[in-house]
């Protein structure tokens, strides 16, 4: 397909995919369809990596590419691994904000635990 389009469309088309379909999964409602969503996400995704590489290689000689193409791969792993971590520091941030904590009660004061984790109790 990406012969009979230039590269140029064929990328900027499946990129809009991606985030189109990627926007679609905030509106999924069950397992079923977060399965097919998803599905359709890794369809848009799969041609974009091969799509990049024969962009690039159009446009580099072979001595040129080997390196442009480290430096994309490493990116990509790169994004996936601190997109995970912003993202679960992201959910840490919202979910602290949303749950009840012991500020919004006025009268409760924190308990003395004598320097350990838990407040054990030595009567028996």
């Amino acid at each position: 397909m990406i012969k009979k389009v230039s590269p140029r469309i064929w990328l900027g088309v499946l990129t809009v995919l991606w985030g189109v379909i990627g926007m679609a999964m905030g509106f999924v409602k069950n397992y079923t369809g977060m399965l097919v969503v998803r599905a359709f996400l890794g369809t848009a995704e799969g041609g974009l990596l091969p799509g990049i590489v024969l962009y690039l290689s159009m446009m580099y000689r072979r001595q040129e590419i080997g390196l442009r193409l480290g430096v994309i791969y490493s990116a990509a792993s790169l994004s996936g691994a601190f997109g995970g971590l912003l993202g679960g520091l992201f959910l840490f941030v919202v979910r602290r904000e949303l749950t009840p904590s012991d500020r919004s009660v006025p009268n409760r004061k924190p308990r003395r635990t004598g320097g350990m984790a838990m407040d054990f109790d030595h009567r028996r």
